[in-house]
């Protein structure tokens, strides 16, 4: 099945790029089996790369616009859930930092986490929002994502928006596998703004997971007393005040649940989740939010001896017509292996070279993410047919007891198997050498782009 479904993506390739297939093809493989480029350009130091290194220039150009490739690519090798009734997704932001950049257009202030403490988490780039189906797995599994789709995020653009919208585009799509099938979306605290909320429960399948920062303050839907005389004016929309940080205010829940679950050590935590159902939050004119209740979730999380294992209780909000169809325990699951999306963009980074373009052309950067994550699915689907290979340090780690290999083990491999698939293309026949630069053609600089600085919002 695999090997079929590799030949699948080779033929999807082929079939929807007018130009230079073959070499994006063989940049692509290149890069999954990469192990030791530090950059694109060395990836034509590849044994799988038979062309010269101006052809990985002439593959990333050749890719711009070609935006649907990589969905069309995720709905042919998304596995169809099993052991649930329901599909996983998750959606989250990051940056590619080019600080010294500075011909290349629409660069802005992104946030950039450092280890340094006391300096500022921000970094002049680019943001890139981008969407993950989380396949089912169990917990002795390496935490295997789907790429469905990455954007770069402009600076007149709102990050959290743009990932809705890329989520509604997908769940809207009707060629693919999860059309019309109930989905839930975990996303972190960012992802909880009205504007987001509704635009994803604008998907009737759609119930957004997300959690929620600890100082929100919340309303239970207002019930009038039954012997109430009819009052005039406004209708009241809201009840009691909930605030997340004020124990006092918080009513009896009105369901409990508890659950253990086991950890890759041998240890037995239990996680506790106090639910309150019907409850809403404040909107504005244009974001009506009385009529759209939501289920709150307290998650506490203990050890064996009964100490609790974050200093905090984490926040979540199950929101949507769906969402009373997803138990508790379904979403905290779902938020859980949210973090699986997180490693997959470490590992782009340290492994895909997602950040390591240094084009001053915008298009052809976000291209080149589109390939990385094109790369990441060839590595997916080549997972069945991958061996370990080991380090002689690493042979007696726990994950080498292991029968699941992570996506760097099946890296390793990857180009043991695409020579053994015979999945190469036919050596490029050379045509001499090019005529170059046209003689007294004068070359012009680019010009210097300023920094892009958000306004502060109007009060």
């Amino acid at each position: 099945m695999s090997n079929n479904l590799l030949a699948q993506l080779q033929d999807l390739l082929y079939t929807h790029l007018d130009n230079r297939a073959e070499a994006i093809w063989e940049l692509l493989i290149a890069l999954s089996g990469n192990e030791h480029a530090a950059s694109p350009v060395e990836l034509s130091l590849h044994p799988l790369f038979q062309r010269q290194h101006s052809s990985v220039y002439a593959a990333i150009h050749a890719f711009v616009g070609n935006e649907g490739v990589l969905r069309k690519a995720a709905g042919l090798v998304a596995p169809r859930p099993q052991q649930r009734t329901y599909w996983r997704m998750s959606v989250d932001a990051t940056a590619h930092p080019r600080p010294y950049a500075r011909t290349l257009p629409e660069r802005q202030y992104v946030h950039a986490p450092t280890p340094t403490p006391g300096q500022k988490p921000v970094t002049v780039g680019h943001a890139y929002s981008s969407v993950m189906l989380l396949p089912e797995r169990t917990r002795e599994e390496p935490p295997w994502v789907i790429p469905l789709d990455v954007r770069r995020v402009r600076p007149d653009e709102n990050v959290e928006m743009i990932g809705a919208e890329m989520l509604c585009a997908l769940l809207q799509d009707e060629d693919m596998p999860w059309h019309g099938e109930l989905t839930a979306i975990a996303g972190d605290v960012k992802y909880s703004q009205r504007g987001c909320l509704l635009r994803l429960t604008s998907c009737s399948n759609a119930v957004p997971v997300v959690r929620v920062r600890s100082n929100r303050v919340f309303y239970r839907k207002y019930v009038p007393p039954a012997d109430a005389p009819p009052r005039p004016g406004h209708p009241r929309w809201y009840g009691e005040r909930f605030a997340l940080n004020d124990p006092a205010t918080w009513p009896t829940p009105d369901a409990l649940f508890s659950w253990e679950i086991p950890s890759t050590r041998g240890e037995v935590f239990t996680v506790t989740v106090h639910v309150w159902q019907e409850m809403l939050m404040r909107g504005r004119r244009e974001e009506a939010m009385h009529t759209r209740p939501f289920t709150l979730l307290r998650v506490e999380i203990r050890n064996a001896s009964g100490r609790k294992v974050h200093r905090r209780p984490m926040w979540l909000i199950l929101f949507g017509p769906r969402r009373q169809e997803l138990t508790p325990k379904d979403a905290v699951e779902t938020y859980f292996q949210r973090f699986d999306h997180e490693h997959f963009l470490r590992f782009g980074k340290q492994r895909l070279l997602l950040t390591k373009t240094q084009t001053p052309d915008a298009d052809r950067e976000a291209a080149w993410w589109r390939l990385a994550f094109l790369a990441y699915l060839l590595l997916w689907a080549a997972r069945p047919l991958a061996q370990a290979q080991w380090r002689p340090w690493e042979r007696r780690l726990p994950a080498a007891r292991r029968p699941h290999l992570s996506p760097t083990q099946v890296q390793r491999d990857f180009s043991r198997i695409i020579t053994a698939l015979d999945l190469l293309p036919p050596k490029p026949k050379p045509r001499g050498k090019p005529s170059g630069w046209p003689q007294g053609q004068r070359r012009e600089r680019r010009p210097y782009q300023s920094v892009v600085k958000k306004k502060k919002k109007a009060a």
